[in-house]
């Protein structure tokens, strides 16, 4: 078994193999706290403005389905499910909290 840090999977690009495309790379790794067996990796898609009070998604790939992590690339076979996240500031947080 060979050890390997979250910041070296950042460097590397996910790949689909079921369809050849280039996801992008890993900006968020899903851990089960109990077990300590990493669940998912999260990969935002293209487009987002410095991941800053945007809109972006975010594809959810399980551990599982990651076929190979080469020396550039992570080959994944999945059917992406996309999931959409809203990043708002600070307080705008505050507020949603204190109108509560």
């Amino acid at each position: 078994m060979s050890n390997t840090s979250f910041n070296s999977l950042r460097c590397k690009e996910v790949v689909n193999i079921r369809d050849g495309c280039r996801l992008g790379y890993i900006d968020d790794i899903i851990f089960d706290t109990e077990s300590g067996t990493i669940c998912e990796i999260e990969v935002p898609r293209r487009g987002k403005l410095f991941g800053f009070l945007s809109k972006s998604e975010t594809i959810c790939i399980p551990w599982h389905a990651i076929e190979r992590i080469g020396d550039d690339i992570i080959i994944v076979s999945w059917e992406i499910v996309k999931r959409d996240t809203v990043k708002i500031g600070f307080l705008e947080a505050i507020s949603n909290w204190l109108n509560q």
